[in-house]
């Protein structure tokens, strides 16, 4: 299955979603036959067809691959390991493409929760984390509060060395 989704990632890389689904799907259908239920192999591997049905608009069947993950990472009981944050922000932005904005928020906050905990903090993750919950924020008609967090942002972003990613 490795292989699999390294293809998958490869094809995918040159944004030819459509491409890469059968080889996510046949990834996903390997892990599940091979590993415990609940692995979080099979967790990201599921997020990776999740990402490429996002990606081509599918977003009602993105939706569940992204949940499903993310519950079997929170019950794994080592989701710092796993990543759990970035899994997340995945249920967090299929839910806010879907118009569930206050579902989006909450999870969203939760990241920027996590990210807030971390030691030590990465200013970048956490002014990407602020940012997402500032878009929410807004996409709910929030304008002040929006407009608060992307100063916030833009304090974190103040205090990064140059790095030509964060511009434009």
């Amino acid at each position: 299955s490795m292989i699999l989704l390294s293809l998958g990632n490869a094809i995918s890389g040159q944004e030819r979603w459509g491409e890469a689904e059968p080889f996510y799907r046949r990834a996903v259908a390997l892990r599940e036959a091979a590993l415990a239920p609940g692995d979080p192999m099979i967790a990201w591997a599921r997020i990776n067809l999740g990402g490429v049905l996002h990606r081509l608009g599918r977003i009602r069947e993105a939706a569940p691959l992204f949940e499903s993950a993310l519950a079997m990472l929170r019950a794994s009981g080592d989701g710092d390991r796993w990543n759990l944050t970035g899994a997340i922000n995945f249920v967090a932005i299929a839910y806010s493409d879907a118009g569930r904005a206050g579902e989006a928020e909450a999870l969203y906050r939760e990241a920027l929760a996590r990210r807030e905990a971390e030691t030590p903090v990465n200013p970048g993750r956490l002014a990407l984390a602020i940012s997402n919950v500032a878009a929410v924020v807004d996409q709910q008609g929030r304008a002040i509060e929006a407009e608060k967090l992307q100063r916030r942002v833009i304090a974190l972003i103040e205090q990064l060395p140059d790095d030509p990613s964060l511009s434009g």
